[in-house]
């Protein structure tokens, strides 16, 4: 006879309620969660991708398979551990405050950014650390050079950035310079030569 034992630590649910009752007391996702206005509140922002699905040559348009990864801290969101007996919560990302990160080359009809609809929800530890993973579809725009085809490089690059805010009050910092293609599927048609991916620096809004 095989026997598996585990164990296992529950919290009381009457903790995450009365965790998240507090939490939503006051807080409103209007308002960028930096302590002080004047302060950039910075973004941690990574790429993987895990298919290049598609190349339209004759458009300019690749299609990708990407895993997003953005983390910052929400200060309003910290909370004791001891008194609530919980380390982490998963939260709605339609209820909190959001960086508002939208890929500037897109060539999607209709374009607003990331679905939060469909989305699995955002990890938030006791400090006010937020992590979010978002999968997404998307298609961008690149220059093809087709001079040396079918023998050609091509150096596409996806530009991500704030829609609204300026540098000095969102810091968007790329995690894991240039992308992560270790685990990416070809198409059988091209082959990922190299990181070639960029930040592109907030928009300057007056």
């Amino acid at each position: 006879m095989l026997a598996l034992h585990c164990g296992l630590t529950f919290s009381n649910p009457s903790d995450e309620a009365r965790l998240v009752k507090k939490i939503f007391a006051n807080y409103t996702k209007a308002v960028r969660p930096a302590e002080r206005s004047v302060d950039a509140l910075r973004v941690d922002f990574s790429v993987r991708v895990i298919q290049v699905i598609d190349f339209d040559e004759k458009n300019q348009v690749l299609t990708w398979n990407l895993w997003i990864r953005q983390s910052w801290k929400d200060y309003r969101l910290a909370w004791n551990e001891s008194e609530y007996r919980l380390s982490r919560l998963v939260l709605n990302p339609l209820w909190l405050w959001v960086p508002d990160i939208y890929l500037y080359n897109n060539a999607q009809e209709q374009y607003r950014g990331f679905d939060y609809d469909t989305q699995d929800g955002i990890v938030v530890t006791s400090d006010g650390n937020a992590v979010w993973y978002i999968q997404s579809i998307m298609k961008s725009t690149c220059k093809f050079a087709v001079k040396y085809f079918p023998f050609d490089e091509q150096k596409c690059e996806l530009e991500f950035g704030s829609w609204t805010h300026s540098g000095a009050q969102l810091n968007l910092s790329l995690y894991k310079n240039n992308g992560d293609i270790d685990e990416a599927t070809g198409n059988g048609e091209w082959v990922l030569a190299g990181k070639l991916f960029s930040m592109c620096c907030p928009l300057q809004i007056p």
